[in-house]
């Protein structure tokens, strides 16, 4: 799993949890980061946006997401460039 990828899902899953666009089991954090940047690391020729919503609606832990991709791409866009 790529580190560069693993930051990017961090930042993007906290913010998500910070302003309450996204449930999860708790305590599984880092399980579901791990999830997404293993998902978006197999992903190939996709969007960023929707690969990342597919990896966390394939994991387990993810109990809601109420963030549309609109709201997902404010936040990748309001991130510095590799600020992480």
């Amino acid at each position: 799993m790529s580190a560069y990828l693993h930051g990017f899902t961090a930042i993007l899953v906290d913010r998500l949890l910070a302003e309450e666009q996204l449930e999860i089991t708790p305590g599984t954090r880092d399980r579901v980061i791990a999830s997404v940047s293993a998902h978006l690391t197999r992903s190939r020729n996709t969007s960023l946006i929707s690969t990342f919503v597919a990896g966390l609606m394939a994991c387990d832990d993810v109990l809601d997401l109420f963030a549309d991709d609109d709201t997902i791409k404010a936040y990748i866009e309001a991130l510095p460039p590799r600020g992480w």
